[in-house]
């Protein structure tokens, strides 16, 4: 009854039994030495087999039952743990999967599984650890090495994510994922013509791949090819019409080429307004009332608050708000932080990290803080979740900073704008109120860093 090797794994990863949790024969008992182990064998089969066909409370009363027979079952805690992992009871599954960690710490499989629950978790650094120690135990252990290398980019630290992809893709040649994510890596440390090749041979392998697709076309952005950016954008969308990243791409990439009017990039800009508010339901209530007492709360939401034109033009600004009556809390959509996050971080009463939740799930979040303010300082820019403002989690939602034409979201509000960005006569070209500040929307803050002065080299007379 155990399921076969290339049955689907019962932890619900969706691959193969084989590939993925290393619950195989070697954990199991093959020959009985008495009576009980037989029947602890039977008993791991049979739960598994209920496991992989989703009965996952039956399964897990058949681990519980084998924790009754034995106690220190390291099998049995670990199942047990991916029930909890797959049921979104993560601090359970750090738990139990570390109890069958104390009790058989040479079984990679269970490192490697409780990597992924700290990964669910956004917790990366532990995260990475275990897949470390899955490797340590197992050094080809592809999955492992898979998932460490993405856990890595996640962190910023993008020479070690793509040593591991070059390592996989040294046994594992014909796998797009693996080539498209070792582009992204190069493209996050500016080896463009690099980044090209690898999405390239993504495409070769899997024509119809629409991030591999989208990517060449922000390589062509960054090198200032703007129309044959829009080119590839587009053919992102034919493949996946409900690929708003290209979309969002697309629009950014607009305001790059002259052949396009204001009026057709806000024509294109509502378009997209109207298919992100298809997917939507916008909360219609908020937990905030006109008599409500204490300091106005204000959600920024951004991707940007790190060594970034944006952190830097928002330090300033933070450095002279009143917290009595302006209290701040942050909604940081990646992990990457520097040097400008730990000085930033202390004019923000909380801090929440929402990469990785779906757009519903974030918007939840920020409904149930209460945000009376919410402001997106990213735009149609990379890092943005747009998406989570047309949920409307706030009463008042505010773009600004980090772009300069419209979002084209209903359930945006306002944008800040100075008479300079937006001259008057251009605010018909927003979907949002253009609320204007006096002088300038930025505020600048001086770099800590100070440059080297050399002296002038002399001129030479002819």
């Amino acid at each position: 009854m155990k399921p076969a090797r290339n049955d689907a794994c019962p932890c619900g990863s969706g691959k193969k039994y084989k590939k993925c949790c290393e619950i195989n024969s070697a954990s199991l008992p093959s020959k009985s030495s008495s009576p009980q182990h037989a029947n602890i064998s039977n008993l791991l089969r049979e739960g598994m087999l209920r496991h992989q066909n989703g009965q996952l409370g039956q399964a897990e009363a058949i681990y519980q039952q084998i924790l009754q027979i034995d106690p220190n079952n390291a099998d049995a805690f670990h199942l047990l743990g991916l029930i909890a992992g797959q049921t979104g009871k993560n601090e359970m599954a750090i738990r139990l999967i570390g109890k069958a960690i104390s009790l058989n710490s040479r079984e990679p499989g269970f490192h490697f599984n409780l990597g992924k629950v700290f990964k669910a978790r956004h917790d990366l650094g532990n995260a990475v650890q275990c897949y470390r120690h899955a490797l340590a135990l197992k050094p080809d252990y592809i999955d492992a090495k898979v998932n460490l290398g993405n856990a890595l980019a996640e962190q910023g630290k993008f020479e070690e994510a793509t040593a591991c992809f070059r390592q996989v893709l040294a046994i594992m040649t014909g796998d797009a994922e693996l080539h498209y994510n070792l582009g992204m890596a190069f493209a996050e440390q500016d080896k463009l013509e690099e980044a090209a090749t690898c999405f390239r041979q993504a495409l070769k392998i899997k024509p119809n791949f629409p991030d591999a697709i989208n990517s060449l076309g922000s390589i062509y952005l960054v090198q200032g090819n703007a129309e044959e950016a829009m080119i590839w954008y587009r053919r992102a969308m034919t493949h996946n019409p409900g690929f708003l990243i290209a979309y969002q791409n697309l629009l950014f990439s607009m305001n790059y080429h002259s052949q396009y009017s204001p009026a057709q990039c806000l024509a294109e800009a509502c378009f997209y307004g109207r298919k992100v508010m298809a997917q939507t339901k916008p909360y219609t209530c908020w937990r905030v009332a006109p008599t409500d007492k204490g300091p106005l709360r204000v959600g920024l939401v951004s991707g940007d608050l790190r060594t970034h034109p944006v952190g830097y033009f928002l330090e300033s600004i933070l450095a002279h708000l009143d917290t009595d009556r302006v209290e701040l809390a942050a909604y940081s959509t990646n992990q990457r932080e520097s040097e400008l996050t730990t000085r930033i971080k202390p004019h923000f009463a909380a801090w929440h990290t929402i990469a990785g939740l779906s757009d519903e799930a974030a918007a939840q979040k920020i409904h149930e803080d209460g945000i009376h303010i919410l402001i997106d300082l990213a735009g149609h820019t990379g890092g943005n979740r747009l998406p989570v403002f047309a949920w409307k989690p706030a009463p008042v939602q505010v773009s600004w900073l980090g772009y300069f034409a419209t979002t084209g979201l209903p359930g945006m509000d306002y944008l800040l704008a100075d008479p300079v960005s937006v001259p008057e006569c251009h605010s018909e070209h927003f979907t949002e109120t253009v609320w204007y500040l006096p002088d300038t929307r930025l505020c600048f803050t001086p770099p800590t860093a100070s440059a080297k002065l050399v002296p002038t080299p002399p001129t030479s007379v002819t």
